[in-house]
């Protein structure tokens, strides 16, 4: 059984499976596919249209119909008050299951979120892009059109995300830099401390390059290096000065 607020409103082909809460105020455009066990928050919105496809100002290819263009969500997702989750334009927009949407969040369309990840509040991602499983991105982070953002990555509070940010790093800052890696979110995952420090020691000699190697080194990355965009621009190593306060540490 679902709960939905009398003053919330669903349009067009939205299904819905069961135990969801959906709160006061809600805007559901469909096509809509949600799983079970969902929470969305007083004035949140599933399924906005894009200025592009208001304007048809997108010159790439033909978008699709607005009756094809879904946004799904998984199971036991929370999306917080006032977060907006656009429509896609040419495939979907995807969050996984047991995603945490903070308030006041904007993804974009076409963007994926992977499973477990976590957008805190006020974070805004462009179109297209792509938040791996387990990511974390904190409070007012910003991620450019078309970033992937690895599995496992810890991206700092008020960052600027205008490059890729490889599995398991840790970056913050404007523009973000690779600072380490996100030793507290690889530990809770049950990565031991040497591998641990083993990913360390390959992002340090390997910047920019996380290829298959990686997947040799740990092993526990596989898919995430495999969907890698390699070749593309990537957040650099950068020093504690880039941080607006040295004592920040943002992994914890």
């Amino acid at each position: 059984m679902n709960t939905v607020h009398r003053s919330a409103v669903l349009e067009g082909h939205v299904e819905i499976g069961s135990n969801n809460v959906i709160g006061p105020g809600v805007t559901i455009q469909g096509p809509v596919i949600m799983g079970d066990g969902n929470y969305i928050g007083p004035g949140a919105s599933v399924g906005s249209v894009s200025r592009e496809r208001l304007e048809g100002s997108h010159r790439l290819a033909d978008p699709l119909p607005a009756e094809e263009s879904a946004v799904i969500i998984g199971s036991n997702t929370m999306l917080f008050d006032q977060a907006v989750i656009f429509k896609p334009m040419f495939k979907e927009t995807r969050i996984e299951d047991n995603v945490e949407i903070g308030a006041h969040v904007i993804v974009g369309h076409d963007c994926t979120i992977g499973e477990s990840a976590i957008l805190s509040p006020h974070v805004a991602l462009g179109a297209y892009v792509t938040v791996g499983s387990r990511a974390n991105l904190g409070i007012a982070s910003a991620v450019h059109n078309r970033i992937t953002i690895g599995g496992l990555a810890m991206c700092g509070m008020a960052s600027a995300i205008v490059g890729h940010v490889p599995p398991g790093a840790l970056v913050y800052g404007n523009p973000a830099r690779i600072h380490g890696v996100n030793s507290v979110g690889l530990a809770r995952a049950g990565f031991p401390e040497p591998e641990i420090e083993t990913l360390l020691a390959f992002l340090r000699g390997h910047p920019g390059k996380p290829g298959n190697d990686l997947r040799e080194i740990i092993e526990q990355y596989r898919a995430d290096v495999q969907k890698w965009p390699t070749g593309k621009k990537e957040v650099r190593w950068g020093t504690r000065r880039s941080s607006s306060s040295p004592e920040f540490d943002p992994s914890t």
